[in-house]
């Protein structure tokens, strides 16, 4: 659920860095801020609208689990449908898929008795890396769509030590990149 007037405030604060930046625009800065809160500003309009969000959730699953020549394929990552009845601009809901916070690896393979530098713990990073690195791929490489989580807190990881088990991935800052 959208927080109340946090677009107006989020966009507010923004406008106020866009107009300090065109302050400093003729100043020898290395990188132009006005541009830069230009582009931050068009891309979080689109933060906003949990319906588009929704529908990106959607292009994201058909990517990974959709090659290049429409055939099927094994997602690395498993992403959660949104439930259409209950999506609107303001209100975003998913499925429930049950996993672990990314922010609560640790303290779960502490409690499992597994050690950070142990084989276990290195074969889940490597997954996590692969799983990871494969979904960005296909989905920047191969479509030029960008769908990324914001917050360590939308990356959950579900059957945290099956190797064989997808990792869960519930992103949410969305960029479409020319190809």
């Amino acid at each position: 659920v959208q927080r109340p007037l946090i677009e107006e405030k989020l966009m507010g604060d923004v406008a106020n860095l866009k107009l300090l930046a065109k302050l400093f625009r003729r100043a020898d800065l290395p990188i132009d801020y006005y541009t830069v809160f230009s582009e931050l500003e068009e891309q979080l309009k689109d933060e906003f609208d949990f319906g588009a969000e929704a529908a990106s959730m959607e292009r994201m699953r058909n990517i990974l689990t959709t090659d290049e020549n429409g055939l099927h394929r094994e997602s690395p990552i498993v992403t959660p449908r949104s439930v259409p009845t209950l999506v609107s601009r303001r209100v975003l809901v998913m499925e429930y898929l049950n996993g672990v916070p990314l922010s609560r690896v640790s303290s779960e393979m502490q409690k499992k008795g597994i050690p950070a530098d142990g084989v276990e713990a290195k074969l889940f990073a490597r997954k996590l890396l692969k799983s990871l690195t494969t979904a960005f791929g296909w989905s920047i490489l191969e479509s030029g769509f960008f769908h990324a989580g914001k917050y360590h807190y939308y990356c959950v990881l579900c059957d945290l030590f099956s190797i064989d088990e997808p990792l869960l991935n519930n992103s949410h800052l969305v960029s479409t990149l020319p190809l």
